[in-house]
């Protein structure tokens, strides 16, 4: 039913488009404050003589290297990919068992 509606009516599917991009930038946003660290003023309820008292505070959240990564790597993809290179190496005789496992496999075969 939904792509019915996108494809029926162009303003609509606009509008959905529009507000994927708002969320995507705002969490965009929230990915680059979690990665760079930040402060967020916060509220902390104290119990005082004379009650419940609300007092604000600066919060700090530090910089998360995960999210600092995760931001590079699709940022500058380039630069900041991850590289994984395999070495292979066979032994003279990793080879001999090989060769002689693969005898035996053509030799069962044939019976």
């Amino acid at each position: 039913m939904h792509r019915y509606w996108l494809r029926t009516y162009p303003e609509f599917k606009k509008a959905v488009q529009e507000g994927r991009d708002v969320a995507d930038a705002d969490v965009a946003l929230a990915l680059l404050h979690k990665a760079k660290g930040f402060t967020h003023t916060d509220v902390k309820v104290l119990r005082t003589e004379a009650g419940p008292e609300q007092v604000e505070y600066n919060r700090y959240f530090p910089p998360d290297t995960q999210a600092a990564i995760f931001w590079l790597r699709n940022r500058r993809r380039k630069q900041w990919r991850e590289v994984i290179e395999h070495e292979h190496t066979v032994t003279d005789e990793k080879l001999r068992e090989l060769e002689e496992a693969g005898i035996r496999a053509r030799n069962a075969h044939r019976r």
